[in-house]
C-alpha cells in the first residue's frame, strides 16, 4: 500500500514536472522577451531594418507562432515556420541592412532567450530562385521583397 502511494506521487510529480517545463517557453517573461527581441510583425524589409535597428537584433521574423508539438521535456522552443530576416549594421551609420531569408523555423532557449541561429538558418526555405523558366522565356530575379500585395502571388519575388 504505501509503494503504491510513492509510486503514485512519482508519477504525479512527473506530470507537474512536464507541465511547468512545457509552460516555459510560453511564460510571459520569456515570450515577452522574445517578441520584443526578435518579432518585427512587419511584412517588408524597410519595416525589418526599422525594427532590427530599434531592438538592435541580428535575425527578425515577421511572426511568432508556437509550434504545439515542442518537446516539453526540453528548455528549447520552437515556433511555425514565418518570413525571416537576417541583418547587419551598416558599418557607416546606426542602421541595418536585412536580407530576406524566407521562411524560417524561430528556435531560442526559454531560459537564456538566445536564438540558435545555426537551426534557424538550417531550417529556411529559400523564398526565391534567382533564375525563372516559363516555356521558352528565363527570368532572373530582380527583387525579393517586392511589391506583390493583392496579386495573389505566393511569395514577393519579382522576375
Amino acid at each position: 500500500r504505501g509503494m503504491k502511494f510513492i509510486y503514485l506521487l512519482l508519477i504525479l510529480l512527473q506530470v507537474w514536472k512536464t507541465k511547468q517545463q512545457q509552460k516555459l517557453c510560453f511564460q510571459s517573461t520569456t515570450i515577452d522577451f522574445f517578441n520584443t527581441t526578435y518579432v518585427c510583425n512587419c511584412d517588408n524589409t524597410a519595416s525589418a531594418e526599422e525594427f532590427a535597428k530599434k531592438s538592435q537584433s541580428n535575425i527578425v521574423f515577421e511572426q511568432f507562432d508556437d509550434d504545439p508539438t515542442t518537446d516539453p521535456a526540453n528548455t528549447t522552443c520552437f515556433g511555425y515556420s514565418v518570413k525571416t530576416w537576417q541583418c547587419t549594421m551598416k558599418t557607416s551609420a546606426d542602421s541595418y541592412k536585412c536580407t530576406l531569408l524566407g521562411s524560417c523555423q524561430p528556435i531560442w532557449d526559454s531560459q537564456t532567450g538566445e536564438l540558435y541561429t545555426k537551426g534557424i538558418l538550417e531550417s529556411c526555405e529559400q523564398a526565391c530562385c534567382t533564375k525563372k523558366s516559363v516555356g521558352n522565356f528565363e527570368y532572373s530575379l530582380v527583387n525579393s521583397d517586392g511589391p506583390t500585395e493583392g496579386l495573389n502571388c505566393i511569395n514577393r519575388c519579382i522576375y
